[in-house]
């Protein structure tokens, strides 16, 4: 018996402004009927803000039919061990804490602008007072606590454990092959599906809880 009923995947974008096409919003979704699957869906919403009406509303009605769906957006969802501490955050678990704190202060207007380098640029505040642990803007947005360019390794993990190859390090929130930006704007929308009221209420929830396995000792896990 198949587990999931539907299957929704998103490939995310930080861009500020509207687009489409190239470095844009995308989702797919897939439905099961029998053992056939379907593509019912194929979009290309110009923003984040719409993208993820889309998207709240293609799960609000799989919640009412009872459906199980996978989901998945093309981000990092957490931090590598450590991070909620570096930051003060003393919530349980520790990932929500800083999913928490990042949804707070992060701004994503409905045109895509946002103040993500500036939120960052607090955050380092927090953690260093200098330019650490994220880095990466255009010139334009350089601050005392957020410059263009990597600087020293500080005490935090570069990468998370599911950071493999040549992946960049989800500190980096500009420049080829970034995905820092993604992960800062997309977890404040992932927090807000998460605490929607009709999705919370679902039953489909209810039977399907992700859990987080403890990892080796001396091991960056995410927070």
């Amino acid at each position: 018996m198949p587990e999931f009923d539907a299957y929704l995947m998103v490939d995310w974008s930080a861009s500020s402004r509207p687009v489409t096409g190239v470095d844009s919003v995308w989702y797919c979704l897939v439905i099961r009927t029998g053992d056939n699957l379907s593509v019912v869906a194929l979009e290309n919403p110009a923003t984040r803000r719409r993208a993820v009406a889309e998207i709240n509303d293609i799960l609000r009605g799989l919640a009412r039919r009872e459906q199980m769906a996978l989901v998945g957006f093309d981000f990092p969802y957490g931090y590598p061990a450590g991070s909620a501490a570096a930051l003060g955050l003393t919530d349980t678990p520790a990932w929500l804490g800083v999913w928490r704190e990042i949804a707070s202060r992060i701004v994503d207007r409905d045109a895509n602008s946002n103040n993500r380098f500036e939120v960052a640029g607090d955050l380092n505040h927090r953690i260093s007072g200098g330019c650490y642990p994220f880095w990466g803007c255009p010139q334009g947005r350089e601050s005392a606590t957020m410059s263009c360019t990597k600087g020293r390794p500080g005490h935090l993990a570069e990468k998370r454990l599911t950071d493999i190859g040549n992946m960049q390090p989800i500190w980096k929130l500009y420049g080829i092959g970034s995905v820092g930006s993604q992960a800062l704007l997309g977890i404040p929308h992932l927090t807000a599906l998460r605490n929607d009221g009709v999705l919370r209420r679902s039953p489909a929830r209810g039977r399907s809880r992700l859990g987080w396995a403890r990892c080796p000792a001396g091991q960056s896990a995410t927070t």
